[in-house]
């Protein structure tokens, strides 16, 4: 089944997107969403922040930048066919100039220039979900590819952002759709097939930074192979005790994968094999009791190892802010961190 993921991006000035829009908003059964008159005030404020405007003035201003234009023939409008829904928005420029404006104080407008151009990739969806997401919220990107082969299970509700109108969806379409409703603008490729050794030269192909939240262990030798003879760093969130591990291959080519704590992959590995690499690449002394405690429970009292939406929420933002930095070009950052509430300090 084919899914439709992208919004279509349609502009009044041109005759024949005028006529789409016309057509959508006279359907009788598209839902219309009309707010850009909230939009340019928060447009207006922003590009004179020291000022106040009073319902006059702006609409001074609003007639002064339609310049004779009709209100609904200014700016865009975005049909998400997947809603049946059509929104009418600032233009381009001026969208992204509002929507990452809170971000002023903590990243600059070069920075925020600079982050528009990377292209980032983010292997599966149950943690990288989160990630891909929070990246888009802070625009840290203008690119981003997606890569995942599963669909939506009830069980994914305790982690995924979704709901049960999700269930069967792919989970690449659900995150792909939710950044298209955040920033229709940011460019997204999805592989609904997840990351393999057939794609995976592809999939890397241009990558700024790589995320690494996918299952298969197989897969995450392959990824970390691929970004060190390509020189792209990779960061990955465990989703346990907080542990974030960022390996900077795009600052050392030589450097080991893992960080050197394994380095060969098993094929067709045991139990006891999966379990030996696993320990290896977590480090044992950085996993938490409960989830030591969880893998020697798996297929006896649970089905999988355990994994919380605080966990996946709280490390898709501090993996978002490291990939920030590196993005920026922090060469600092690099090892494994543990950011659980366990491992902060009290003040």
């Amino acid at each position: 089944m084919k899914y439709i993921y992208k919004p279509l991006i349609l502009n009044p000035s041109n005759s024949k997107e005028k006529e789409v829009i016309g057509q959508l908003k006279s359907d009788g059964t598209c839902q219309i969403i009309d707010t850009i008159n909230s939009q340019l005030r928060e447009l207006f404020e922003i590009e004179s922040p020291s000022e106040s405007f009073s319902d006059e003035e702006f609409l001074e201003k609003k007639v002064d930048l339609l310049d004779g234009r009709k209100e609904e023939d200014y700016g865009l409008w975005i049909y998400y066919e997947w809603l049946n829904i059509i929104v009418h928005v600032l233009n381009e420029a001026d969208f992204i100039a509002v929507r990452s404006n809170r971000n002023r104080g903590k990243v600059s407008k070069e920075e925020q220039l600079a982050l528009s151009s990377k292209m980032v990739g983010v292997v599966g969806m149950s943690v990288g979900s989160s990630i891909a997401r929070t990246m888009i919220l802070e625009r840290s990107c203008g690119h981003i590819r997606l890569a995942d082969f599963d669909d939506l299970e009830l069980s994914n509700l305790n982690r995924i952002q979704a709901s049960v109108l999700d269930i069967g969806i792919p989970k690449v379409i659900i995150c792909a759709r939710q950044i298209a409703e955040i920033d229709p603008f940011i460019n997204v490729e999805i592989y609904s097939e997840g990351v393999t050794e057939s794609n995976i030269d592809a999939f890397m192909d241009s990558l700024d930074l790589v995320f690494d939240e996918c299952d298969s262990i197989g897969i995450k030798f392959s990824l970390r192979n691929h970004a060190k003879k390509f020189q792209i760093p990779l960061i990955m969130d465990t989703s346990d005790n907080g542990m974030i591990d960022v390996e900077r291959f795009d600052l050392d080519a030589k450097l080991p994968i893992f960080h050197g704590s394994i380095d060969k992959y098993i094929e067709n590995p045991t139990g006891m094999e999966k379990m030996q690499m696993i320990y290896a690449i977590l480090g044992e002394y950085n996993m938490s009791n409960e989830i030591k405690a969880a893998f020697s429970e798996i297929n006896k009292t649970i089905k999988s190892w355990p994994q919380l939406g605080s966990s996946v929420t709280s490390g898709a933002g501090h993996a978002t802010a490291m990939g920030r930095k590196v993005l920026l070009g922090d060469k600092e950052i690099g090892g494994k961190y543990l950011t659980s509430l366990e491992n902060v300090a009290k003040v």
